[in-house]
């Protein structure tokens, strides 16, 4: 800074160093905190997705669970004639699983699978095991065929719980990390902020010294050169522009006592001419009663 404050444009240098940094500062606060927010709103927008994915896993599980049912009712009912529509659910849920998938944790997409094959086995057990079973009237081989039906119906849905859970533990991990970056882009926009009143309050309180105190001297030796006052001269009162208008006011003052001086050596010269030139015609007066006189005596003095 004493570099700049020995430039003859050292305020000006200092209230663009000043105001850059405070707009720098400035710009680079605001910036963090966009970044922040829209990472905040990325986690946000991760836990929503992560929540609808769980809502879907869970869907997909009661799905399961419903046509295991709804199968168990066929059998006690003794009635096939609704099997195409065991066929169209397998579909759906084949299909609800395939869109699912990439919103699961890659870990845990061997369990979506799972619970995919652990479907289609159950279809599979349900056609060709559990209804013939049924429309035969074989109880025992009913029971065997109900009881891997109800194995691969915990199996798909013990993968699904499965999936469901993973989602919901990323879900928390992404809601706590939206948390913290809250509290980070609050801790940042208040260390930003306080930053900028603290450069604030110094830089106007180095322009304050640079500008007001020198002005003061300045106004100062104004005023007792108006008053007719005698006053050192104003010195080296500040730096850069200010320096410079105080020697301009010390070389204006110097002037307008050199031209006093020489305005009253001229007064006194003026007063001095003008005494001789009294003191002559004063002189001239009786000099010319003389004359007179010795005209009237001395005829030849005409």
């Amino acid at each position: 800074m004493r570099s700049i404050d020995r430039r003859d444009d050292a305020i000006g240098a200092q209230l663009v160093i000043g105001f850059g940094a405070i707009a720098a500062l400035g710009v680079c606060s605001c910036v963090a905190l966009m970044l922040l927010l829209a990472r905040v709103g990325g986690s946000l927008d991760d836990v929503r997705a992560d929540a609808q994915a769980a809502r879907e896993a869970l869907s997909i599980a009661l799905s399961v669970r419903e046509h295991y049912q709804h199968e168990a009712h066929t059998v006690i009912a003794g009635d096939d004639h609704e099997m195409h529509s065991h066929a169209s659910w397998l579909v759906r849920l084949q299909e609800r699983a395939r869109r699912l998938r990439p919103s699961v944790p890659p870990e845990e997409q061997a369990r979506l699978d799972e619970l995919v094959r652990e479907s289609e086995a159950l279809d599979r057990a349900f056609r060709e095991e559990v209804m013939p079973a049924a429309m035969g009237g074989d109880a025992e081989g009913l029971r065997a065929a109900h009881a891997g039906a109800q194995a691969h119906t915990h199996r798909a849905v013990r993968a699904a719980d499965a999936v469901v859970a993973s989602l919901e533990r990323r879900m928390e991990a992404r809601r706590a990390r939206a948390e913290a970056d809250t509290r980070l882009a609050m801790i940042a926009g208040s260390a930003g902020v306080a930053t900028l009143l603290v450069l604030a309050i110094g830089f106007s309180l180095r322009l304050r010294r640079a500008i007001l105190v020198p002005l003061s001297r300045l106004t100062e030796a104004a005023r007792r050169l108006g008053a007719g006052e005698p006053s050192p001269p104003a010195g080296e009162v500040g730096v850069g522009e200010l320096r410079i208008v105080g020697r301009a006011f010390d070389a204006m003052v110097e002037q307008l006592r050199e031209r006093e001086r020489a305005l009253v050596r001229h007064e006194r010269l003026a007063a001095g001419g003008q005494l001789a030139a009294g003191v002559a015609h004063e002189s001239n007066n009786p000099i010319a009663v003389i004359r007179g006189y010795l005209e009237t005596r001395i005829p030849e003095a005409r």
